[in-house]
């Protein structure tokens, strides 16, 4: 029985570059969304859309090409910005001393990263769109990811070849727009619950709403 092609969907909180990294020959999902990238296959979608109020906003899509064990990604694309976990002389894996020191740096979100595999996209088929988002189409909005976690159920048997005929006509693949909070992401608003503010602070300008205790956001 022929395995059908999933679309995993998730709200990308904050984006910095580096989950997903887009810089390069190909664009990589190495850290944040274990889940996805435990369950996800060679040949499915991972698409990502903003948080509310802007749900509606796509981030970046792209169709799986290839899937490797964290290890073996960091040996064999050492120079990668992503590649920040490797095997120890114990056998499992750690953080590389000095790579990237402003992300991820508490032992529960490295925990994360470490779990699942990092999942490559070729750019003949993945979209980085970046500080350019562009809205979901009419025919897709029932796709919209919304809330924690990821969503990979609610998908019509038309959904892939109406999301790729969408993207093809938004824009020729690649990476089109920078990263919207930097290539290092909002100091302000890493997923840190130490020195700095949660990832679902309000920004600048923004009233906070009164709330007895606010959720740490999820990778």
């Amino acid at each position: 029985m022929v395995r059908a092609t999933k679309i995993y969907r998730y709200v990308m909180v904050v984006d910095g570059g580096m989950a997903p990294n887009p810089r390069g020959e190909f664009l990589s999902l190495a850290t944040c969304k274990p889940a996805i990238r435990k369950s996800a296959k060679e040949g499915d979608w991972v698409v990502a859309n903003r948080g509310s109020p802007h749900n509606d906003q796509v981030v970046w899509a792209g169709r799986i090409s290839e899937i490797l064990p964290i290890a073996d990604y960091s040996r064999r694309h050492p120079k990668r910005e992503d590649a920040l976990y490797r095997l120890g002389d114990t056998g499992l894996l750690e953080r590389i001393p000095g790579r990237a020191p402003w992300y991820h740096p508490e032992h529960d979100q490295q925990a994360k990263d470490m779990k699942g595999n990092v999942l490559l996209f070729d750019w003949q088929a993945a979209w980085y769109f970046g500080s350019q988002p562009r809205s979901w189409p009419q025919a897709l909005e029932h796709l919209i990811a919304r809330g924690q976690g990821h969503r990979v159920n609610g998908v019509k048997p038309t959904d892939e070849k109406t999301l790729v005929a969408w993207l093809r006509v938004e824009h020729s693949p690649g990476a089109i727009g920078l990263p919207r909070d930097g290539w290092e992401g909002p100091r302000s608003s890493m997923c840190s619950s130490r020195r700095r503010p949660r990832c679902n602070a309000p920004s600048p300008g923004r009233s906070k709403r009164s709330s007895p205790k606010p959720k740490r956001a999820r990778c």
